[in-house]
C-alpha cells in the first residue's frame, strides 16, 4: 500500500499544477488491480471510458480478466506490474505521444512453470556449460544435465 500511496500523492502533485497532465506510471506494487492499494488508494480504473480527468486507467486489468498475466502463482496468473496512464494519453488522436495499446510480453519459454531451460556455467554439474534442465522442486524431481539425459 506504500507503493500505491506514493503514487497517488505524486500525481496528484502532478495533476495540481496541470490538470491535464500526460502521465504514465508503470512498476511492480506486489498487488493486483483488485487489491485496494489499487484500486481504491490508486484508484484506477479498467475501462478507459470510465477514466475522467485526474483519474487513472490501468489496462492490465482486462488482460487479467481475460487471463493473463505477469506472474504465475500455484498454477493461477495474476498481474503485480501494473501500468496507469492519465486521461489526456487516452485520447485517440496520434498526433502526439498517446496510448495505443498494451499486452504481456508471454512467449512459450516463459509460459511453463514446471520446466525452464537455461544455459549455465556456474552449475557444478555441467562443465561442459551445456543447456540444463532445471525443473520446479514442487515436481520432486532434480536438475537434469539435457546432454547427459
Amino acid at each position: 500500500m506504500v507503493a500505491a500511496a506514493v503514487v497517488k500523492k505524486a500525481v496528484d502533485s502532478l495533476h495540481l499544477k496541470d490538470p491535464y497532465a500526460k502521465i504514465m506510471v508503470m512498476g511492480d506494487f506486489n498487488d493486483g488491480p483488485y487489491n485496494k492499494s489499487i484500486s481504491e488508494v490508486v484508484g484506477a480504473k479498467y475501462e478507459k471510458e470510465d477514466v475522467g480527468l485526474k483519474e487513472l486507467y490501468n489496462p492490465y486489468e482486462t488482460i487479467l480478466r481475460k487471463g493473463g498475466g505477469t506472474i504465475a502463482y500455484r498454477g493461477s496468473w495474476d498481474v503485480f506490474d501494473q501500468i496507469f496512464f492519465t486521461a489526456p494519453l487516452l485520447e485517440e488522436e496520434y498526433s502526439e505521444y498517446r496510448y495505443y495499446k498494451s499486452g504481456i510480453f508471454s512467449p512459450p519459454f516463459l509460459q511453463n512453470p514446471r520446466e525452464v531451460v537455461v544455459s549455465c556455467s556456474r552449475v557444478r554439474e555441467n562443465k561442459a556449460n551445456d543447456p540444463i534442465t532445471i525443473r520446479n522442486p514442487m515436481m520432486k524431481t532434480s536438475l537434469k544435465n539435457k546432454s547427459n539425459g
